[in-house]
């Protein structure tokens, strides 16, 4: 399941916005910084020069405090966009567990080392 009928996309979320009007910023741009501060790859789907360059320029201008960190990580639904089954094909060393395994991964280790440097 990828969302919910009904329910917003992330760049249209409440949080997501009022984080993004302290730095001035864009939604996609606040996400852009979570998916790097989190240790993520991120391919923004813009296919706008501008914006390209608006969203490369700005993430790198400004940083998440460890309160927008930790509000972006409450919004987590554990839903993903891809299933991974094409990652674990025959003779593959890879297990649908092993690839969403997020503490493996680190992404949520990222987000709480983040936090407790600024504690």
């Amino acid at each position: 399941m990828i969302n919910d009928t009904h329910e917003k996309p992330i760049l249209d979320d409440k949080i997501i916005s009022t984080i993004a009007k302290k730095p001035n910023v864009s939604p996609a741009q606040v996400l852009l910084q979570w998916a790097l501060t989190c240790g993520t790859s991120a391919i923004p789907k813009s296919t706008k020069e501008h914006r390209l360059k608006e969203n490369l320029d700005n993430t790198t201008k400004f940083e998440l405090d460890s309160d927008d960190l930790a509000e972006i990580a409450a919004l987590d639904k554990h839903r993903r966009y891809v299933d991974g089954t094409f990652w674990c094909t025959e003779g593959s060393p890879y297990t649908l567990e092993h690839i969403f395994d997020e503490e493996h991964l680190g992404v949520f280790t990222a987000v709480k080392e983040a936090v407790e440097a600024e504690l």
